[in-house]
C-alpha cells in the first residue's frame, strides 16, 4: 500500500460516538440522542403557506420590445410559484402638455388598481 493508504490504516480509533461531537460537551453522558418514536411527522412548510399572487403594474403607452419581453420573462418564472398579473396603465390620459398634471393624472389611475389590503414594494 502507498503512504496514502497506510495513514487511513493506521488512523487511530474513534473514542467518542459521533453524536458527541455535534454536541460537545453537553453530551458527556455518551447516550445517543432520543428516537422520534410516536411522534407526528413534520409538514414542510410550504405545503402550508399559499403563495402571495403578484401584480405588476407599468405606466406606458406602449411597451418597448425589450421591456415586453422582461416582463414575460418574469411572468412564466414566477408563474410557476404564484399568480403573476400584469397590468399596463395608460399614460398622459387626459392628453396634456403639463408634466405635473400628467403625473398626477398617472398617479390617480396607479391609485385605482391598488386595494387597501396589497401589499406594495
Amino acid at each position: 500500500p502507498t503512504a496514502h493508504h497506510a495513514s487511513f490504516s493506521q488512523s487511530p480509533p474513534l473514542t467518542s460516538p459521533p453524536w458527541e461531537s455535534c454536541h460537545g460537551a453537553a453530551a458527556a453522558d455518551s447516550t445517543p440522542p432520543p428516537a422520534r418514536t410516536g411522534a407526528r411527522p413534520r409538514v414542510l412548510l410550504p405545503l402550508i403557506l399559499r403563495a402571495m399572487p403578484m401584480r405588476v403594474l407599468t405606466v406606458g403607452k406602449k411597451r418597448s420590445q425589450g421591456t415586453q419581453l422582461l416582463v414575460e420573462e418574469y411572468k412564466e418564472k414566477l408563474g410557476h410559484y404564484c399568480d403573476v398579473e400584469d397590468t399596463l396603465i395608460k399614460s398622459n390620459p387626459k392628453l396634456t402638455s403639463d408634466v405635473k398634471v400628467q403625473i398626477e393624472a398617472e398617479d390617480a389611475s396607479m391609485m385605482q388598481q391598488l386595494k387597501a389590503e396589497d401589499f406594495c414594494a
